[in-house]
């Protein structure tokens, strides 16, 4: 049995950077090994219901319909108590407490976005591909994608803006210092630099973030602007990461982090895989257990970067 990895293609996201921080073990399963273990969540699946019901209703303006949208995403069976984090009474609220504020906004203008075909859509949700061009020798090729929660266009500045919608359990109020330095949405400056046809020396980026509470309050809105530079230290800091993943990925061996073997009050789902760490081992283990499918992917906008070794 061959001892190189499964995978011949390195996918790669913000999470996927956040999940390698946090344990570079949990990468090697869920990307070189192609092995990833996606499994339900009240949080996780409910903020998707969310964002579901609020993209509806910013596509149709039909506030009916936009419930329909979350009712049907959100994981009831998930949640049978009103009183925990993420119960559908909570989750609900914050939706409308979403839709109210936008309703406050008639300045927000949604985009229009040509998917991959050239047909314009609303860019709600837009999902994109960077070809990372690392240079790195002995390495897989690397893929970046994922997807731009909104994009707005200002007809008085007459320039487009990004927000990402958040939406939270945690009792703090300090959210600026969460997401001031967050990177999530500093390549989305080359995404838009490509589907829209301008040369951006920045981009206004938005976090909407919604408390997830019985009775929810107006969501934080905070204005960020991430400039030439900012993109510049994402390249950079990308780069330096996979130069660290190759390592681990050529030698087969990559660390665990103790500290992320509990997290969020639940077990880490890679906990009983990681016991042992031979290759032919763990393919065999893999190969018998079953694989879930890969989720479908479309991009709108692809686009090649190059980064200086």
């Amino acid at each position: 049995m061959s001892t190189n990895y499964p995978a011949d293609v390195l996918e790669i996201s913000h999470s996927t950077m956040n999940m390698f921080h946090s344990c570079p073990r949990k990468l090697e399963f869920s990307k070189f090994f192609s092995y990833n273990l996606r499994s339900n969540s009240l949080a996780g699946d409910g903020g998707n219901a969310i964002h579901l019901g609020v993209g509806e209703y910013l596509i149709s303006r039909d506030k009916q319909k936009a419930i329909i949208t979350f009712m049907l995403a959100y994981p009831i069976h998930l949640c049978t108590n009103p009183t925990w984090n993420w119960s559908l009474e909570a989750a609900y609220g914050a939706f409308l407490s979403v839709i109210s504020f936008l309703d406050s906004r008639p300045d927000l203008e949604l985009a229009m976005i040509e998917d991959a075909n050239g047909v314009p859509q609303p860019a709600v949700e837009v999902p994109f591909l960077i070809n990372v061009e690392h240079g790195i020798a002995n390495f897989l090729k690397v893929v970046y994608r994922g997807f731009i929660d909104l994009v707005f266009y200002d007809r008085i500045n007459n320039n487009y803006f990004v927000i990402d919608l958040k939406n939270t359990a945690r009792k703090i109020t300090d959210f600026d210092s969460v997401y001031h330095y967050d990177t999530q949405c500093t390549p989305y400056a080359l995404v838009l630099q490509r589907a829209l046809g301008l040369e951006l020396n920045s981009l206004q980026t938005n976090y909407l973030v919604q408390p997830v509470e019985l009775s929810p309050p107006q969501p934080y809105f905070l204005e960020f602007e991430k400039t030439a530079q900012d993109v510049q230290e994402w390249a950079q800091d990308l780069l330096m990461d996979l130069n660290t993943m190759s390592v681990y990925y050529n030698s087969k061996w990559f660390p665990r982090r103790s500290a992320s073997c509990f997290g969020f009050n639940r077990r880490c789902k890679f906990f009983s895989l990681c016991g042992t760490k031979k290759m032919e081992t763990m393919k065999m283990i893999l190969a018998g257990m079953e694989k879930p499918k890969p989720m479908e992917f479309e991009p709108w906008i692809t686009l090649d970067l190059e980064l200086a070794a």
